[in-house]
């Protein structure tokens, strides 16, 4: 099932001042509501350090504290992820056998333009209220009155563009395929404000369950779409049903402090961080959907698009599952610590090395099994997919330290740095997916666009991974160290189980025993390596593991 991730991509530009901004209204307050708290139903304009987490801030919580509820959080999320992957690839299948490669054409044009409103529709606004998470109740009513009005911008620019898109890609039915996406992007401005204070308090579970009743919900409709023949439109219409009902949920368990006032004069002062988190998201996402996009308009009468769009899809599930859970938890960490850079700092470096240890086998072996999963559980019509997941998977195993770089760079308040950075990026890898998809000619143009966008993301690990640890002293060899030894404990691992499926026939029986020989070997082979060339992080990591566990079974 398609989402929408909205990791940041940045590219390596010297790093801008850690320090957080300081913003100047314009507006008068007098002397007394300065320095005294006014009742937040009677501000007609925001205190002068309305904007400021730094005024008489709290205790921050100790390590520990801290720590427990990073890796509570992240349990939840992990364990919503692995039921969500498990439900989405159950539907995938089966959306994959009812339609065909142009639907998911089609849908991955779609989500050419959705994702942009989408984000137009987000501007960040999550980010800042977690950000600001000690005055929230100061905020909330100026950021939903703003979502609101974002979400109803988006649409509208949606909706103008839909018949601009369909001209531009020469498919008709883009048109209503995106004026019935559009109507989902007001109905996601109701969640923003309820989702954030969830996240500032990380309070997952809550969160973590309605997301994976929201999945369920979603993959059962899609599913019943495509087998009534609705095609393209069983992945656009879920959606926009179960907006509505997920809204209402998270409104009626957090019941956020809001007015009827919009606060217009307050919306400045979130659009001063908001701004550079949207453009930096807008960047980021010009590389999500670009390899679709440049396709879809080199080769408007190949399938192309669908192929890169369906590879994409299937070698970003293991990264989901741990990148995008760990940045939800850690980037409210972080900012917590943000008047502690050294402890800051160090739990980054903790959970990036043991994000990498962790998330580096399941790449790989996506990458690894590419072969032997296409065409046992999709069928012979996905076999050009092949090389295309094959080299999104090797790329994506580098982009496991995003996640946790750009938390640590948002928790720092440098937006502007990270807008900049997308924005290099995103040049640096359209180029690249447009040259490689034109060097491999049309035969070959998803499998070019392919290896272009892999080699990309794979250079882009450490470059980003090297801005986060600027601050630190010796930030190359801690990048080496979060590198080095699972790098070493891959290749020992994963190439034997490749050249050995390499040999094999491409029957049922042989991409069964394939992905169950080599996929078991490979992983007890690199646990062995990463044991004897990482044994403090193997002890900490299968003893919080089996800690997890034991707490979960006392329950």
């Amino acid at each position: 099932m398609p989402s929408i991730a909205c990791p940041i991509l940045p590219n390596s530009i010297r790093p801008c001042s850690t320090r957080s901004p300081n913003i100047t209204p314009v507006s008068r307050v007098s002397h007394a509501s300065a320095q005294h708290r006014i009742p937040d139903n009677h501000l007609g304009v925001l205190p002068l350090n309305a904007h400021s987490d730094t005024a008489t801030p709290p205790r921050p919580p100790g390590p520990t504290g801290v720590a427990r509820r990073t890796a509570r959080g992240f349990t939840w999320l992990a364990l919503q992820s692995v039921g969500e992957k498990c439900i989405t690839l159950l539907a995938q299948v089966a959306l994959a056998r009812l339609l065909a490669p142009h639907d998911f054409k089609l849908v991955a044009l779609t989500y050419t333009i959705t994702t942009f409103a989408a984000l137009l529709q987000q501007a960040g606004l999550s980010q800042v209220l977690i950000q600001r998470a000690r005055k929230f109740h100061l905020w909330s009513t100026p950021a939903l009155w703003m979502s609101l009005a974002l979400g109803l911008l988006a649409a509208a620019a949606t909706a103008a563009a839909a018949p601009l898109a369909a001209s531009f890609y020469a498919e008709p039915a883009l048109l209503h395929l995106l004026l019935a996406a559009s109507i989902a992007l007001p109905l996601n401005s109701l969640m923003t404000v309820p989702e954030a204070r969830l996240r500032a308090d990380m309070r997952f579970r809550f969160l973590s369950a309605l997301g994976l009743a929201a999945i369920l919900a979603s993959a059962a409709l899609s599913v019943a779409l495509a087998a009534l023949g609705y095609g393209a439109l069983a992945f656009i219409l879920p959606p926009v049903i179960v907006a509505l009902p997920r809204a209402a949920a998270l409104w009626w368990f957090v019941k956020p402090p809001i007015h009827l006032r919009p606060r217009f004069r307050a919306w400045r002062f979130l659009l001063t961080d908001s701004t550079f988190l949207l453009l930096a998201s807008l960047a980021m996402m010009a590389t999500y959907q670009g390899g679709q996009v440049i396709l879809g308009r080199m080769y408007p009468a190949l399938a192309a698009a669908g192929l890169y769009y369906f590879a994409w899809n299937l070698s970003d599930q293991s990264l989901r599952l741990l990148v995008n859970n760990l940045t939800g938890v850690l980037f409210p960490a972080l900012a917590s610590l943000r008047d502690h850079p050294e402890r800051q700092t160090a739990a980054f470096v903790r959970a990036t090395r043991a994000l990498v240890i962790v998330g580096l086998p399941p790449c790989l072996l996506q990458a690894v099994l590419a072969g032997p999963l296409i065409r046992l559980v999709f069928g012979a019509k996905w076999d050009p997919a092949i090389p295309v997941m094959a080299a999104l998977c090797v790329g994506m195993s580098a982009r496991l330290v995003h996640g946790p770089s750009e938390s640590l760079l948002l928790a720092r308040r440098q937006t502007r740095t990270l807008f900049l950075l997308g924005l290099a990026f995103a040049a640096v890898f359209l180029a690249a997916v447009a040259f490689g998809a034109h060097l491999a000619g049309q035969d070959h143009a998803a499998t070019g666009a392919a290896i272009a966008a892999g080699v990309s993301l794979f250079l882009l690990g450490p470059v980003i991974l090297r801005l986060a640890l600027a601050d630190a002293p010796d930030a190359w060899f801690h990048v080496v160290r979060i590198y080095a030894a699972p790098s070493l404990a891959a290749l020992v691992a994963f190439v034997p189980a490749y050249a050995l499926i390499s040999l094999l026939p491409r029957t049922t029986l042989a991409d069964a025993a394939a992905i169950a020989i080599a996929g078991i070997l490979s992983s007890l082979i690199y646990a062995a390596a990463i044991r004897v060339l990482l044994p403090e992080q193997w002890r900490e990591l299968t003893s919080g593991l089996l800690a997890t566990i034991r707490a979960r079974l006392r329950r």
